[in-house]
């Protein structure tokens, strides 16, 4: 007999959220996904409610678009509900990380990673339908209502020069500029205008204009929210007891220090967010949207990164065996 229940999560200021259906058999559990996606279920919430006007920059921006994308938008939402009971694990200990037990399965892992590029491309689409200042309203109220670890966290400055820098090397990859031009451009950078070269050398991989922005933030998401600290907590040794679904998987103190590296990375994708999604967007070097998921998925940074990643899918099953 399989007892199934809802996979709610309720929000600080009363909001339910839908995260699936958990369907419990005699050796396993299967989480089905939401039918209408958590993002989309949060874009809902916020046009809902009215927006509190107040100073706001980047560095409060990419913590906004981070609660969307990634803390409240995703799976990862379930594992850090505080109304849930934490795996014991990490029961007793608010600082310590047990790196040598995996916490995130591969199922959960393939799931958020397919939410975050889902919404990252959701939210492109969005920005260009309801224009800057609709799209900066609703950061704003998610960064306002969608509570995170820290309000303020200036962009990673590294990341930034890493998606730009892509960004160029794609373009010369496609025949966009010249080499000589990448060089003036990067103070010579003898890294990237290597890099470059070297791809300007291969054969150019298109994007279909329906898999632009799903491209692009297939990208984003891989380096920004996969290549961070929740590889090391992905990793390890499956624990004992079994991991079971809403359930708490992360410290305190590894909460806080995640969410603070995705809302730096997150920040960097906000502060880039023209050249990367605009259609309008003008630069005398820099590829215009669709071309930038051109030039970036024959960049360096992006001929490599989520190859097999769903163009296509807003979420995915997971099951956990008991």
């Amino acid at each position: 007999m399989t007892n199934t229940e809802q996979l709610d999560i309720t929000t600080p200021d009363g909001y339910q959220l839908h995260a699936g259906t958990i369907s419990e058999g005699r050796d396993r559990f299967i989480i089905l996904p939401p039918a209408i996606p958590m993002l989309d279920q949060l874009i809902m919430h916020l046009d809902r409610v009215p927006l509190h006007y107040g100073d706001i920059q980047t560095k409060h921006l990419g913590v906004g678009l981070a609660a969307l994308c990634v803390r409240w938008g995703s799976y990862l939402v379930t594992l850090m509900d505080p109304a849930s009971t934490s795996h014991p694990a990490v029961a007793n200990t608010s600082s310590a990380q047990p790196n040598h037990f995996s916490m995130i399965t591969d199922a959960e892992m393939m799931r958020m990673n397919i939410e975050v590029s889902y919404n990252i491309s959701r939210l492109a689409q969005l920005s260009r339908k309801r224009g800057r200042s609709g799209f900066y309203d609703l950061l704003r109220k998610a960064h306002q209502l969608l509570p995170m670890p820290q309000k303020s966290v200036p962009r990673n400055r590294e990341t930034t020069q890493y998606i730009a820098g892509s960004l160029l090397e794609g373009i010369v990859a496609i025949g966009g500029i010249q080499l000589k031009d990448i060089s003036v451009l990067t103070g010579d950078d003898e890294g990237v205008a290597e890099r470059a070269a070297n791809l300007a050398r291969r054969p150019v991989r298109d994007i279909p204009l329906e898999h632009a922005d799903r491209s692009l933030a297939n990208t984003l998401a891989c380096h920004a929210w996969r290549n961070t600290h929740i590889e090391t907590i992905h990793a390890g040794h499956r624990p004992e007891p079994r991991l079971i679904p809403h359930q708490q998987r992360l410290t305190s103190r590894e909460q806080r220090s995640l969410l603070r590296e995705i809302a730096a990375n997150f920040g960097a994708i906000y502060f880039l967010w023209d050249e990367l999604f605009d259609q309008d967007y003008r630069h005398n070097f820099l590829p215009t949207w669709p071309q930038s998921a051109k030039a970036m998925a024959n960049s360096f940074y992006g001929s490599w990164a989520s190859s097999n990643w769903s163009l296509v899918d807003a979420s995915s099953t997971i099951t956990l065996y008991k």
